[in-house]
């Protein structure tokens, strides 16, 4: 009951997110892989890491025109992989980590090397 609890308060903590946090990008990449695998690659990536003390857990949603929204639950980023004529469009949103000891820079580094190497 208790690994319910957790997945599900983080879940419920994720959706309450202040909206200005989802729409601030941190970073842009273009790649010439379909929406699919990039999904499955950054998800599984982004799930072996923990932030806070925390194992990371991956979301994902389908968003409009065939594209997935990732939400990295525990650390507070959001992942648009938007398809395009000749591959996709990756928008990374990380200003929603709030880190302990001030480790922003660190965890956003982390998802972008992770991003990066999923292109």
């Amino acid at each position: 009951m208790k690994k319910l609890l957790l997945p599900i308060t983080l879940l419920m903590l994720t959706g309450c997110a202040n909206p200005e946090l989802t729409k601030k990008v941190t970073a842009e990449f273009a790649s010439k892989k379909d929406v699919k695998n990039l999904s499955v690659c950054i998800a599984d990536k982004s799930d072996m890491r923990t932030f806070n003390m925390l194992r990371i857990e991956t979301t994902e949603k389908p968003a409009r025109d065939g594209g997935v929204s990732l939400a990295l639950i525990n650390g507070g980023d959001y992942i648009d992989i938007i398809p395009e004529t000749l591959g996709s469009k990756v928008i990374y949103r990380g200003e929603g980590s709030r880190p302990m000891l001030g480790m922003l820079t660190y965890r956003n580094d982390e998802v972008i090397a992770d991003i990066k190497s999923c292109l």
